[in-house]
């Protein structure tokens, strides 16, 4: 492999280029740019939840089942991709528990620090 040629700012561009992906927002359909577009991220213009997981021949637009109308985008979105002939997608709510509170503390941080309790050297 050949050593980089040009400047640090280009250099630097190249790096970001290789390392962001682009994700449409199914809200406000706009651009982002994110290094993991399979996390729970905001969207940086409307600022709603979304993650998009690819595998071989699917795409799936997971939405934050925290929104009042996640559900009907959902829908929506389904329904738009059927028109255009993008069979390949398909829009789903997330339903994890970790969204969930209990009592005042997230499901998932409860059940780690008790495995990490109980397992802990004595």
């Amino acid at each position: 492999m050949e050593p980089f040629k040009g400047t640090k700012q280009r250099y630097v561009a190249k790096v970001r280029e290789a390392a962001m992906e682009t994700v449409t927002c199914p809200y406000c359909r706009r651009d982002n740019h994110t290094s993991s577009p399979f996390a729970m991220a905001e969207c940086a213009y409307c600022g709603k939840r979304f993650a998009e997981a690819e595998t071989g021949y699917q795409t799936l637009v997971i939405l934050d089942n925290r929104l009042t109308n996640a559900w009907q985008v959902a829908e929506d979105l389904m329904a738009e991709w059927r028109e255009k002939g993008e069979l390949e997608k398909e829009a789903i709510v997330d339903r994890r528990l970790e969204a969930d509170q209990y009592g005042g503390e997230e499901r998932r941080g409860i059940v780690a620090r008790s495995l990490r309790v109980s397992t802990a050297p004595s």
